[in-house]
């Protein structure tokens, strides 16, 4: 039986990027492969990644994690690079670590945000959703090639994302949209006036700026007090909802508004008001320097 490993720092956040890379598992189980996934933060986590994402996990192995990636919440400001936020840094055990573990594999999909992994598997996969933007001093640059040398294929989730490609690293690359499985989706329902947003209430490698939304929308309704609009917050908590200081921000300036916070929702919840909305609506990236920060 050929064998597979997956990686995702971020996986705890179950987002996009996640949903990205456990349909790869999916595939992959499907087709008859030992899939494993490098993790050790919480067990459940793939029973809470079944219902958001409705995926078929059941057999997905969860082994230990050895690149230890550590993510860390970043301002909502995005006013530095997302470098700064997660931990890079390989120490001499910890490469032959990888090249022990990771060698045992036919293929290896790693999530990362940019920054080119150390990976020994027959077939490494490299996918990114966010741009190669970083500087580099010149050890670091030479340490990207002699890391690349490694890595088959680097594949981009948009046309966008590829755009910002190492001249060096060209002639690896690919482009796979984000699937969507269009048979669960039923567009038939009576539409609402409902404006919805969907994003994680983390801010991890980017901030989805609902503050920016509650703030136009509040504006929205003072200028309009009769309107029956309502706009609906809807995402994922890596923490208890009570804990996380950016959610209680959020619901603090949504006080005596019409919004709705649907805190981790199944996906069930998801098709339902994305059925019945209007109007889809997101600020990740407003009020940014695209030149400095794509």
């Amino acid at each position: 039986m050929p064998k597979a490993a997956i990686y995702d720092p971020y996986l705890d956040t179950l987002g996009g990027g996640e949903r990205y890379c456990l349909t790869v598992a999916e595939i992959l189980l499907s087709r008859g492969w030992q899939v494993d996934l490098f993790w050790s933060g919480d067990p459940t986590l793939i029973t809470q990644a079944t219902a958001r994402f409705s995926l078929k996990l059941n057999e997905l192995n969860i082994v230990p994690d050895i690149f230890g990636l550590k993510t860390t919440d970043i301002d909502t400001t995005e006013s530095q690079p997302i470098t700064k936020f997660i931990s890079h840094k390989s120490s001499r055990q910890s490469i032959i670590t990888k090249y022990i573990t990771t060698n045992k594999y036919d293929f290896c999909f790693y999530l990362g945000d940019g920054s080119v992994p150390f990976l020994f598997s027959h077939k490494n996969i490299f996918h990114t959703q966010v741009p190669f933007t970083y500087q580099q001093n010149l050890k670091e640059k030479l340490l990207s090639k002699l890391k690349s040398l490694f890595i088959n294929q680097i594949v981009y989730n948009s046309q966008f994302t590829a755009s910002f490609t190492p001249n060096n690293l060209s002639s690896k690359t690919v482009v796979i949209y984000p699937p969507v499985d269009i048979d669960q989706l039923s567009p038939n329902l009576p539409k609402q006036n409902i404006i919805l947003s969907v994003g994680r209430f983390d801010n991890i490698l980017n901030s989805k700026k609902q503050d920016i939304l509650i703030n136009v929308f509040s504006r929205f309704v003072r200028q309009n007090p009769n309107t029956n609009w309502k706009l609906i917050l809807m995402g994922g908590s890596r923490q208890s909802p009570k804990l996380n200081h950016y959610l209680i921000h959020l619901k603090d300036l949504a006080q005596n508004l019409p919004i709705e916070f649907i805190i981790n929702p199944d996906f069930d919840q998801l098709k339902q008001v994305y059925s019945i909305s209007k109007i889809y609506w997101h600020a990740a990236g407003y009020g940014i320097d695209q030149n400095q920060h794509p």
